[in-house]
Formats: C-alpha cells, structure tokens, sequence
C-alpha cells in the first residue's frame, strides 16, 4: 500500500464562503494541519487511497460550530498527494437532495472571478 504526503490546498472560495457565514478570516494555518493530518491518518488506515472527492465534517472550535469540507484530489507529485478544500458550508446547511441534483458540485465549480483555476 503506498502511503503519500499529502498536502492541502485551501481555494479562495472557501475562504470567501468561510468570512460570508462568521465575518471572521479562515484560520488557514489551522485547518490546514488538521485536515492533511486527518486524510494521512485515513490513508493509514487505507481511506481515500483512490477517492476522487472527500466530504468531512469539521468541527471548529473557534466559531464553536460543525462543518462540512469539501476537499477534492488534485495532481501526484511523485510522493506527494495535493489536495484542495473547494468548498466549506455549516454542516446543518448541507443537503443530500441539492448533492444529488448537481446543484453542490456547480457551487463548488463557481469561482470568484473569471478566469480562475
């Protein structure tokens, strides 16, 4: 089983998302250990060895609330994985039917301005 690094990548629009629900900025550096520790520790266990998409829940101590992340795959460098958090919302907020219907894969694929990748 090959285990990767894996590394994380927070997009623009997940902080914009992040300061639209608290006016407070994304605790960047925070989330950023604690969710590449979470899926090293997943892929030690053999999770999201080949997952294109992983949704967790979060919990935020700052703001005192639950959330759900949406992190997505990105490139293999060599024994690097990258990974980005495309989307974050309250975990209260999230609904299967709208997952279903496309309408959360167009909000994560909606950027901030045009042109963006």
């Amino acid at each position: 089983m090959q285990i990767y690094i894996n590394k994380l990548k927070i997009s623009m629009e997940t902080e914009f998302d992040y300061f639209d629900m608290f006016r407070v900025f994304l605790d960047k550096k925070t989330l950023k250990i604690d969710i590449e520790e979470y899926i090293n520790n997943m892929n030690s266990a053999g999770k999201y060895l080949n997952c294109f998409r992983i949704t967790a829940k979060y919990y935020d101590e700052r703001m005192d609330t639950t959330l759900l992340l949406f992190i997505y795959r990105g490139v293999k460098l060599h024994e690097m994985q990258l990974w980005e958090l495309k989307g974050i919302c309250s975990y209260n907020d999230y609904d299967e039917e709208f997952e279903d219907s496309g309408v959360i894969r167009a909000w994560l694929n909606t950027k901030l301005f045009e042109g963006d990748d």
